[in-house]
């Protein structure tokens, strides 16, 4: 994974709202968004990135997957 060059981000406190310069769409993201938001900008694998969750906050390794997996299709698809 990798963060598309038609994408700007900033963080608004402790949140990321990132910009699709193309196509407009434009997301907010919460503080575990922003974690996978910046894992993946410092190329970390989508598992690792679970893994620090699972361990960071109370939430199951399947629950911290399948969300990550869906918040990843969802940007892609954005």
């Amino acid at each position: 994974w990798q963060i598309s060059n038609d994408v700007v981000a900033n963080t608004v406190g402790e949140e990321i709202v990132v910009l699709h310069l193309v196509n407009g769409t434009y997301f907010g993201l919460d503080t575990i968004g922003s974690e996978v938001w910046n894992g993946i900008k410092a190329g970390e694998m989508p598992s690792a990135i679970c893994q620090r969750i699972v361990d960071t906050y109370d939430v199951t390794q399947d629950q911290a997957q399948a969300d990550i997996a869906k918040f990843l299709q969802e940007l892609q698809d954005g």
